[in-house]
This record gives structure tokens, C-alpha cells and sequence, in this order.
């Protein structure tokens, strides 16, 4: 048996690197415990970490790098030109080089390994790092490590949430990355910020996926440089020569615009009547989205058209997750005279700053392809840079997954804790049932903002549901109302298929007056359950102001970023869960909750194809579950018709139904 050993009664297996490939493999050898004492058994694993390793070695004895990579590698990257840390999985996009290379270089200690502290780990305890002892000597760190029972040290509570901390054991955790061949890793351990020698501790281990943790950019271009010192001069220029080239070109073939900067480029789109205009009619809003766009002149420079081609805007894309979230909020010495100039100021003074998130990276890269779609339909360029970028999101392989699943496992949303539900219905229109304490002229009070967190809360209606909801949506079937979830018309979306339902009424909506509510409008010539909501283009549609407006009231009840209007349909479908009742048949039970929420059903034929329920049986489940709320008082209709003529002072006539109408 190849390097089978024991060492403190375990056996270990260990495979010599040959000396050619030492420095691309950063090891001279490997070595593993085998985890057993039986040396029959040792024989078994210790086959399979020499496989492993040996496939390894065969992988970088024949790597094969195209031009591409290759040229990544040699340039640079604009990527990994400002901020502190990089995901893996973008430095590798980056550099041209595998997630797994990386990760070699951390096991042998030139890269190190970091964490941005997300919800679930948020929250913690700060120890003395001489005080733990190893779980199992034989492992190493890598195998955990506790405070003993009679020497639990001096530890101190500690909130880091947002934070980037360092592995305490950088090296250890990449060698059990490569040995076991894990996609992810629990991390239990960080370096405390700003005490040397200190661990912290999470309550909750943080799961993260290998391609997710952190590395700094300083090292990487460390990397970059020594790698690309080794590659041979021939093979650069035979790669320079073969590569395509770009879809510019400043010779006017790919097009009569191919020699004019972007910035006129973009300036034309959004001023001309054919292009933003007929998308965005508010002069306010195109103004916005172009400044959103221009950040790319700021960026990588003022491009040619036929310059630019699909990594440019990879590249602006890796500099849009900089931008922090809600840049236009910052004040002071918070702010810059440019983008770059704010991003390099909350660097070094908030390094935990809230960025753009992924959704909001795509929208912008949706408003670059418009923009490029309406150059090549008007013939200023032949090929269009954004086309390939379709279907790509320049996530990593992880947050693909989670973008997948359905909008109730997405990262930053959580359910409401009791207190926080305390304090969002206890704002003044549910102690009265009305607006009247809305007094101010510039100020503004809708029916909506009583009845849409109710609504997300008792059925778990989505943010877009409520707000699209038609009068006719709220219907009796067989002696229940129930709110019908449909996309009859153009001026509505849906999530999935899954989210077309029925949802029966909880009997709390119709005691605060709900029904009575619909049926007031009704009469009065209306056709949406709230006027008041104005269509707007783009995926909100009605539910933009709805969305702006409980944002405005979450934050102003003090309550952290990850509670969100969603975090209401959290709080239904955990009730559903708990909902009290006799169901003999726990399958039918688990369906009817699917079916109210609106989730896609288990893959499962019992569930696809042999399962049924009724509207009785359904509003059975809803009825059961039950919120810890202050009281909360009936709707005020009569006030609620003056709102309204406040607000619509047309009636009916000045109800907005977007393209239905």
C-alpha cells in the first residue's frame, strides 16, 4: 500500500507529488488520516484518497488552458483592480484558473480565506483562541474544536453580522476542501475583528459554499503575477493571434456608429422618442436609469460602440456588485464626488456596507441590453455584446441554486419575530381603523397600507399578488370567499404556474371588513381592490409604490434590512405549518398548504396526480392559523371612500388598469 502510516494509533496514507508538478499542486505531498484504527478498513479509504489524489496530479500533468483563460490570466482583470476580497468563484471567472486551483493555494497557505458574516451567524461569542481544545487531536483543526467544561474563558457576546472575518484555519479548511472534495463548508470559527489571538464563534455554524468564500484581491494578483511569469513568450503571441476579435472594430463594418463613444450613444437612446421614452414616459425616471448606465463610462472609460463586447459588460457587472445599496441615501463624508470615490470611502470606513444586491445588478444589465438591442435594430451596430450574456447571471454556482428555489428559501428574507409583528400592527390605522392621523399636506394616506401587510399575512399573497388584485378576484365559492390569483388580463404577472389558486379568505379579513370593503367599490364603478395603485413598467407594475411604501415604514419601525413585505408570507406559511386542527392524513395537510401558498408541488404522484381537496377543506387550514397581534380595529369605510376621493378625485374615471385599459 503507497504511504500508509500510523501516527498516534490512527492510520494515515500519504502520496508524494512528483517534482515537476510541486509548484503547480503548492505541496510536496499529501497527506490524510484515514479516520480508523483497523488497518483492513484504513486500506479501503486510504484507495480512495490516492484515487482522488491521483486524478488531481493527472488533471495538472495535461491542464488544458485555452487561448482565453490563457489571456485572462497574462492581462489582468478589471475585476480584481479595486476592494479588498473576491468570491472564488469570481476569481476564478477572473484569472481563467479553476475554483480547486485556488483552493490549492490556500491549503498551502498564499491565499487566505474569508467570510462575509451573513443573518444565520450573525450573532456570536468572541473567545480566546488558547483556550479551545481540539475535538479530535488526530484531525486537527479542521476536525472542530470546543471550550472545555472547567475552563470556559472569558467570552463576550458579540453581533458581527455584515462583517468580512478571516478563517482562524485558512489552510486546514482548503486541504479538507481538496481531500473530501466538498462543494461547501461549515465554518464554526472566525477571526475576531481587531483582536489578535481571538476567535469568534457564531451560535449558528455558517454554511457556505466553497465558491462563496472570500479571498483578497492583493493576493490574487500575487497569484496572477507567478503564474503567469511561468507561461512560455510563444505561447502568449500564438494566443494573442488566434483569439477572435471583438465585435467592435473602428474601420465602420460593424456598424455606422462603431467610432462614437458610448456616452453619445446612450444620450441619444434615452432622448430620442424612439428609444427610453417609449418605455419610461417620466423624464425623471429616464434621467435615473441613464446616470445608472453612464456608471459604465466611469468604470472602464468612455468606449467606442465597437470596442465593447461581452466581457466589457461582464466587467461592468463585477463592478456593480461594489455599489452599495441605496447610494443616493449617503450623506457627508459617506459620499464621493464620483462612484468610485464612495466605494473607496465605505471601504475603509464601513467595510460591512450593504451592496447592490444580485436582483439589482440584473436590472441594470436588463437596461444595457435594451439599449443595445435598440442600437442594432436601428442599425447603428451589426452585433449585438449583450446577446451573449442571455441566460447568463454571473453568479456563483451556489447562488444560482438559491435563486432557483422558490422566493421562500431566497438568502435575506426572514419571518417577522412576535415583537417586530407587535410593532407593525400597532401603527395608528389599525388601532383606528383609518388614516386621520395623516394630517400633513405632503403627506398621504391609502387604503393599502392597512389592508396589503393583512393580506400577506393571513393568505400569503406575494407583494405583486395583492397589489394586481381585481374586485373580481374576491369571489364566493361554495358559501367561502376566497381571493382568486389569476393572470386574466395584461396588466398582470405571476411567479410560476403554481401561484394560479384560490385562496380562501381568513375569517379575520372579513371581521375587519375586507369583503365589505370590495363591495363598496363595486358599487362605486371601480374595478381593482386598490385604485389607488398606479401602473408602472417594468416587473412591479402596480406593486411599485406598494413596495416603496412598506419599505418606508419597515425601516422607519427600526427593523433590520432582511425583514422585508415578504417576510409576511413567511409568517402564513410557518402558521399553516402549526395550524391547528385533526388532519388524519398528513399528506393532505402538507397539499393544502402548497396549494395556498403557492408553491410548486412535491415531486411525488401521490401529490401530482392523486391528491384533491375542496375550498371548505382549504379555508379549514387557513382559519387555523393564528398570529400573536395587538387589537386591531375594523376598517373604516367611510374614511376610506374619502381617501379615495382625495386621492381619485375622478372616481373610477381616474383608475389606472395599465394595458387592460
Amino acid at each position: 500500500m503507497d504511504g500508509l502510516f500510523r501516527r498516534g494509533g490512527m492510520w494515515w496514507t500519504r502520496l508524494v507529488v512528483p517534482a515537476r508538478l510541486r509548484q503547480a499542486a503548492g505541496r510536496r505531498e499529501f497527506t490524510k488520516s484515514t479516520g480508523v484504527h483497523d488497518k483492513t478498513i484504513a486500506k479501503v479509504v486510504a484507495l480512495v484518497l490516492l484515487a482522488d489524489w491521483r486524478r488531481q496530479l493527472l488533471r495538472l500533468d495535461n491542464y488544458p488552458m485555452d487561448d482565453t483563460r490563457l489571456l485572462k490570466l497574462i492581462d489582468g482583470a478589471p475585476a480584481l483592480a479595486a476592494g479588498d476580497h473576491v468570491a472564488l468563484g469570481t476569481a476564478s471567472d477572473a484569472l481563467g484558473l479553476e475554483v480547486v486551483d485556488l483552493v490549492r493555494e490556500a491549503s498551502t497557505g498564499r491565499l487566505s480565506l474569508w467570510f462575509q458574516v451573513g443573518a444565520a451567524a450573525g450573532t456570536g461569542y468572541i473567545v480566546a483562541a488558547d483556550v479551545l481544545e481540539l475535538v479530535d487531536p488526530e484531525v486537527g483543526p479542521s476536525g472542530g474544536r470546543v471550550v472545555p467544561n472547567n475552563q470556559p474563558g472569558e467570552a463576550q457576546a458579540a453581533v458581527v453580522l455584515g462583517a468580512i472575518l478571516r478563517l482562524s484555519d485558512s489552510a486546514e479548511v482548503a486541504g479538507a476542501i481538496l481531500g473530501d472534495g466538498l462543494s461547501a463548508v461549515d465554518l464554526v470559527a472566525l477571526e475576531a475583528p481587531g483582536r489578535q489571538g481571538w476567535l469568534y464563534c457564531p451560535n449558528e455554524a455558517a454554511r457556505v459554499a466553497v465558491c462563496d468564500l472570500l479571498v483578497l484581491r492583493v493576493e490574487l494578483e500575487a497569484l496572477r503575477a507567478r503564474a503567469a511569469a511561468t507561461v512560455a513568450p510563444e505561447r502568449v503571441q500564438a494566443a494573442r493571434a488566434t483569439r477572435s476579435p471583438p465585435v467592435g472594430g473602428k474601420d465602420g463594418s460593424v456598424g455606422i456608429w462603431a467610432e462614437k463613444p458610448f456616452s453619445e450613444a446612450l444620450t441619444a437612446y434615452c432622448t430620442r422618442s424612439d428609444g427610453l421614452a417609449q418605455a419610461l414616459a417620466s423624464e425623471h425616471e429616464r434621467r435615473q436609469r441613464m446616470a445608472g448606465m453612464m456608471l459604465l463610462v466611469e468604470f472602464l472609460g468612455d468606449m467606442a460602440l465597437g470596442e465593447m463586447d461581452a466581457d466589457t459588460l461582464r466587467q461592468f457587472r463585477e463592478r456593480m456588485r461594489e455599489i452599495p445599496d441605496h447610494a443616493n441615501r449617503l450623506k457627508g463624508a459617506e459620499r464621493g464626488a464620483t462612484m468610485t470615490e464612495t466605494i473607496s470611502i465605505l471601504q475603509a470606513t464601513r467595510p460591512d456596507y450593504r451592496r447592490m444586491t444580485d436582483a439589482q445588478v440584473g436590472e441594470r444589465m436588463q437596461w444595457l441590453a435594451r439599449l443595445f438591442a435598440w442600437l442594432r435594430k436601428n442599425g447603428y451596430i451589426h452585433a449585438d455584446p449583450a446577446l451573449v450574456l442571455r441566460g447568463e447571471s454571473g453568479l456563483t454556482k451556489a447562488e444560482r441554486i438559491a435563486s432557483e428555489r422558490d422566493d421562500d428559501t431566497e438568502p435575506g428574507r426572514r419571518p417577522f419575530t412576535e415583537g417586530e409583528l407587535l410593532a407593525l400592527f400597532a401603527q395608528p390605522h389599525y388601532q383606528t381603523g383609518n388614516g386621520a392621523h395623516v394630517i400633513r399636506r405632503n403627506e398621504r394616506w391609502r387604503p393599502f397600507e392597512y389592508w396589503a401587510p393583512l393580506i400577506a399575512l393571513f393568505a400569503g399573497l406575494r407583494l405583486g399578488e395583492v397589489a394586481q388584485l381585481y374586485l373580481d378576484d374576491v369571489m364566493e365559492i361554495d358559501g367561502q370567499w376566497c381571493f382568486d390569483v389569476n393572470r386574466r388580463s395584461p396588466d398582470k404577472s405571476l411567479k410560476t404556474s403554481a401561484s394560479v389558486r384560490r385562496v380562501p379568505l381568513h375569517g379575520k379579513l372579513i371581521e375587519l371588513g375586507f369583503v365589505a370593503y370590495c363591495q363598496r367599490l363595486q358599487a362605486r364603478g371601480f374595478r381593482r381592490a386598490f385604485p389607488e395603485l398606479r401602473y408602472a413598467s417594468g416587473p412591479a407594475r402596480y406593486g411599485k409604490e406598494l413596495g416603496r411604501v412598506m419599505t418606508k415604514v419597515l425601516r422607519g419601525l427600526g427593523l433590520p434590512a432582511d425583514v422585508t413585505f415578504h417576510s409576511l408570507r413567511h409568517c402564513c406559511n410557518g402558521a399553516l405549518q402549526r395550524a391547528a386542527g385533526d388532519w388524519s392524513d398528513p399528506m393532505l395537510r402538507t397539499f393544502i398548504r402548497y396549494k395556498v401558498i403557492g408553491h410548486e408541488l412535491p415531486e411525488d404522484v401521490n401529490f401530482k396526480h392523486y391528491t384533491s381537496t375542496t375550498v371548505a377543506e382549504m379555508a379549514r387550514l387557513v382559519n387555523g392559523a393564528v398570529f400573536e397581534l395587538p387589537e386591531i380595529a375594523p376598517f373604516d369605510l367611510e374614511h376610506a371612500v374619502m381617501r379615495l376621493g382625495q386621492y381619485l378625485p375622478g372616481g373610477a374615471a381616474d383608475e389606472d388598469m395599465g394595458p387592460a385599459a
